[in-house]
């Protein structure tokens, strides 16, 4: 894993389609929080940066207890405002190249590694096999381990796994969603890994019971 320097976690959204009044990233799972699976599949990474909002004192003391050198980002904004503005507050304190992370999905342990090893020179997008309520969907070439579009409709059969490797990718606080940012930039390379995004009660109830495909 040493090929990857920087890692970013965004953890400031307040994950209200949930109905929990708690942080996305602090929602239990097989007796942990999300966030704690990501921050051990980090832990050969030497900067970790975590985009906090909601709730951020429960968010930051829960981090420091797995990686006391984390270094937090506020984003006070976090209720009107879009993932890239999380990720653009991150990135004063980030060198290029680097690892993004969605705060709310946990990853296969197996796929991660591979997949952080297929971080070089250029653009990798995690994909996985489409199966959450609230979906970015990826078109992919038949021919070619290519992204050429990202969608909300119509569905296609694999959607955003929350986990980025981005290099010459530009960020600005106006920017809308992550995978408008990555239209720009078409077609990249993608990784298909196996993956949970917990963004509804349905996504929730389906991570649990699937939660031994995910090797950890």
């Amino acid at each position: 894993m040493q090929c990857v320097k920087e890692a970013v976690i965004l953890a400031a959204g307040l994950g209200s389609r949930l109905g929990l009044n708690m942080p996305k990233c602090l929602v239990e799972i097989g007796g942990k929080a999300i966030i704690d699976y990501n921050l051990e599949l980090l832990e050969d990474i030497p900067n970790i940066y975590v985009v906090v909002g909601y709730e951020k004192d429960k968010v930051i003391k829960h981090v420091k207890k797995v990686r006391n050198d984390a270094i937090f980002i506020e984003n006070s904004n976090f209720a009107s405002t879009s993932n890239t503005y999380s990720l653009y507050l991150g990135l004063k304190y980030v060198k290029e190249p680097y690892l993004l992370l969605f705060g709310d999905v946990i990853f296969n342990k197996n796929d991660f590694k591979t997949f952080i090893n297929n971080c070089n020179d250029e653009t990798v997008v995690g994909l996985t096999l489409a199966k959450s309520e609230e979906a970015v969907f990826a078109d992919v070439g038949k021919e070619s381990l290519m992204i050429k579009n990202f969608q909300r409709r119509p569905p296609t059969g694999y959607e955003i796994a929350g986990i980025f490797y981005f290099k010459d990718i530009k960020i600005t606080k106006n920017d809308g969603y992550v995978f408008e940012v990555l239209n720009k930039y078409l077609p990249l390379k993608y990784f298909l890994l196996k993956s949970y995004e917990i963004d509804t009660k349905k996504d929730l109830n389906f991570a649990v019971k699937n939660l031994n495909e995910l090797e950890l």
